[in-house]
């Protein structure tokens, strides 16, 4: 099995973008994640595409004030 893992999008929409929105597509079907982006307070940023269609595929991590 793989796993993909594709960005929400930063556009700030409702819906996530391609290739995210694609968790649907029959033989994709639950081998894909999107990512969307929260602050440390857990909360999503104004700049990342929300869940929409994608909420069973939809996950959020941290994305703002990263240190590396």
């Amino acid at each position: 099995n793989i796993l993909i893992v594709a960005a929400a999008g930063n556009a700030g929409l409702n819906q996530v973008d391609a290739p995210a929105s694609l968790g649907g597509t029959s033989g994709i079907a639950g081998n894909l994640l999107a990512v969307g982006a929260v602050d440390a307070s857990n909360q999503i940023l104004s700049w990342s595409n929300k869940a929409g269609a994608a909420k069973n595929w939809f996950l959020v991590a941290p994305g703002q004030d990263i240190l590396t």
